[in-house]
């Protein structure tokens, strides 16, 4: 039987540079630039509130791989030769979902409904970099965990990467039981609910 552990903070800010990097800017390139970096520092202290950290994760064995296909214990099977390549040494992979909540999308729609336009990116991008973080920080603290065991990540797969279909997300939401943390899928765009979400595979090798 599976066991899905949850993980949630209180907050998690990304770095300054980062949201910058994400909106094409070099901060030592100009004078608009440093305006921008101002921005930045102030729409990250506005948004503690509303960004809400929440993941599930789940450990499932490796039970057979090929050159395109992957199978794991619990019968679960996905057909990629990206995703073969990643998990292709892996004796396990955990399975990630992810949000820092719909309260930050609501910002920015509020935000376009104002034609606040710069406030708008901004603050997507600081969303961008916020659910990127919260994704690195849970597979550190699992990375820790499986120090003890002598295993090493791969890197992280999301779906949507090369062949690793968009479908697969609707899977791993009831692996994960998603729903519970507030995580949904639109069912024609694939495009997980609410925006700000990850959904993600590493392996263990």
């Amino acid at each position: 039987m599976k066991s899905i552990r949850k993980f949630s903070l209180p907050y998690i800010l990304p770095e300054i540079d980062t949201v910058i990097r994400r909106l094409n800017y070099n901060p030592k390139k100009s004078i608009f630039d440093k305006d921008i970096e101002l921005f930045v520092k102030k729409e990250l202290s506005g948004l503690i509130s509303i960004i809400s950290p929440v993941a599930k994760v789940s450990d499932l064995k490796i039970d057979n791989i090929t050159s395109s296909n992957i199978t794991f214990e619990n019968g679960f099977e996905i057909e990629s030769v990206k995703l073969a390549m990643v998990l292709k040494n892996s004796k396990k992979a955990t399975f990630m979902a992810l949000t820092i909540g719909e309260k930050l999308t609501l910002a920015v729609e509020e935000a376009l409904k104002k034609e606040e336009y710069t406030k708008a990116v901004i603050i997507d991008a600081i969303g961008s970099e916020a659910v990127e973080k919260f994704a690195d920080y849970i597979q550190d603290v699992i990375a820790r965990e499986n120090r003890l065991f002598s295993l090493k990540p791969t890197m992280r797969f999301s779906p949507g990467y090369g062949d690793f279909s968009l479908s697969y997300q609707k899977e791993i939401l009831l692996l994960l039981e998603a729903e519970e943390i507030g995580i949904s899928l639109h069912p024609e765009s694939l495009v997980l609910i609410p925006e700000k979400s990850i959904t993600a595979v590493v392996g263990w090798e």
